[in-house]
């Protein structure tokens, strides 16, 4: 199915600047250290050559490129990899993930997209803000990487607390890290909710994009 099949006419407002994010965050064993490794020095190896680049312009697009590549690399193994566990694949686990991503819908968080993997979570929210004049885009942006800490810290502990309960196990759920890339254009916009999407498609779980049970878009039945 086609991209412009989500957004063509019903596009999710697109917050300019520091207001839209994407976030991926997966359980805690969904890896083998040894490939987490593997795919972190490959990805420092390469930031290295990049640094020594003298035009800012290139050296900014290189840097946007690897990562990229490098969270595509990621994504294709968490969805391939079958040694962890997969929790979220229990109905309970997967619904109360659901609902709880969905309860944290405000006036300062828009759930714009997102999708329950079988070993991870995918995100894009919009962080509502009223713009005061005395603060600039920098300010801003770190007025929401600060309110972003904090909605993820907690959504992250309370599905932990709640997940555990009903797998009736103890230790750590989610993985302590996640990855959060501030979205730095429409153009892109579209594209990760598409990518999010498309998700369960391209792991193999459904034939269609929209027969997956634990995806969310703000405009879906409008597609």
């Amino acid at each position: 199915m086609e991209e412009e099949v989500f957004y063509k006419r019903h596009l999710p407002h697109y917050h300019h600047n520091t207001g839209n994010y994407f976030i991926t965050f997966r359980l805690a064993n969904s890896l083998p250290i040894g490939i987490e490794d593997k795919l972190r020095n490959e990805f420092e190896i390469e930031i290295k050559q990049i640094n020594k680049l003298v035009n800012i312009e290139e050296k900014i697009k290189a840097e946007y490129n690897c990562r990229k590549v490098y969270y595509d690399k990621f994504d294709r193994i968490l969805n391939s990899c079958k040694t962890g566990e997969l929790w979220l694949n229990e109905e309970k686990i997967a619904s109360m993930v659901f609902n709880e991503i969905k309860g944290k819908e405000s006036k300062e968080v828009e759930n714009i997209a997102f999708c329950i993997m079988p070993n991870h979570v995918h995100m894009l929210i919009g962080l509502n803000y009223e713009k005061e004049e005395s603060k600039n885009d920098d300010q801003l942006h770190k007025i929401n990487q600060t309110k972003l800490s904090n909605l993820l810290k907690l959504l992250k502990g309370r599905t932990a607390y709640e997940a555990n309960l009903l797998l009736g196990r103890r230790g750590s759920f989610w993985h302590h890290e996640s990855y959060e890339h501030i979205v730095r254009n429409e153009k892109e916009f579209k594209r990760i909710i598409n990518y999010i999407l498309m998700n369960p498609l391209k792991a193999g779980l459904v034939n269609e994009w929209n027969e997956w049970k634990w995806s969310y878009y703000k405009n879906k039945d409008e597609c």
